[in-house]
């Protein structure tokens, strides 16, 4: 298969009052431009404004390996980072160190895994030589169980914690975030090809239920999201190579509200997403072309 170089992504808006109307008014402009070295790492990383005009900038270097070495973040067209990040690894190619540099700043982020590679704690090390434990981890059997984020008093600030069934499917996940005095958590039950997610605020109260449909291929074919005021319904179609060709969404009365039909190359990549919206102004009722993303390629050859 042929290796892509760069990736230019565009969106396009139209402005129109009615589906009758030829007037319309396309305004295209570049959103994104990504370019990757002949092994596939993303190296250049470049986001644009609706003007054209430069907002960030991201450049990447890797190892031999394939391994991210170094990372500068710029902001415009400066050609000074604001941040760059150096990137050490161990024997066994797991991340140890990072070095944070800033315009007048600097600080260190070590990491400790266990065999496996998962996270066991990360600890800041500051110019100073004040260090301080940032997040800690626990793992279990099926995958993370606890984590832990600090505060710069490395008081306990957002406590994440991870239940699983005995099939390794997650079922809850509770997160408390003591700074905000909030808890929140999300049960997950399963029944043959649908599940159903269910968050829950502070008093236990439930917030939104989701229930997610899969076909035979794992692919997700439906979709229902209700909360207390709002209910929506999700519909997906694929393609025969099994990419997303179609996504709907509609009301509690199967109204269709918004469309994004997708198109792809012979590759299998996304080349156009055309996104419509149902028109209800001024006593129209009518679907909409109000966007569209398209994406351009160049390959190595």
């Amino acid at each position: 298969m042929t290796k892509i170089k760069s990736i230019s992504r565009y969106t396009s808006t139209y402005n129109r009052e009615s589906i009758s109307n030829a007037e319309q008014v396309e305004e295209k402009h570049l959103t994104s431009y990504t370019e990757m070295d002949t092994q596939g790492n993303v190296i250049l990383d470049k986001t644009f404004n609706k003007y054209g005009e430069l907002e960030n900038c991201i450049s990447r270097k890797y190892n031999d390996k394939n391994l991210l070495i170094q990372e500068d973040f710029y902001d415009g067209d400066s050609t000074d980072p604001y941040e760059s990040r150096v990137n050490e690894y161990d024997e066994h190619n797991y991340l140890v160190k990072s070095t944070i540099s800033y315009m007048d700043d600097s600080v260190e982020e070590i990491y400790t895994c266990n065999d496996e590679g998962h996270l066991l704690k990360k600890e800041v090390i500051y110019a100073d030589g004040e260090a301080c434990v940032e997040t800690a981890c626990e793992w279990g059997p099926y995958g993370l169980l606890h984590m832990t984020e600090y505060d710069d008093d490395e008081e306990e600030n957002v406590i994440r914690h991870y239940e699983y069934d005995e099939q390794g499917r997650i079922i809850q996940a509770t997160v408390e975030e003591k700074s905000l005095l909030d808890k929140h958590t999300e049960t997950y039950e399963y029944e043959n090809n649908k599940v159903t997610q269910t968050l829950y605020n502070l008093k236990g109260s439930p917030i939104s239920v989701t229930i997610s449909i899969t076909n035979n291929k794992g692919e997700l074919v439906g979709k229902t999201v209700e909360t207390p005021t709002q209910f929506f319904k999700y519909i997906y179609s694929y393609d025969e190579q099994g990419n997303k060709k179609r996504e709907s969404m509609l009301n509690r009365d199967d109204l269709l509200l918004n469309d994004q039909q997708t198109a792809y190359d012979e590759q299998g990549n996304e080349i156009c997403t055309r996104i419509y919206s149902r028109n209800i102004v001024d006593n129209n009722d009518e679907m909409l072309l109000v966007e569209m993303l398209s994406t351009e390629y160049t390959y190595w050859e």
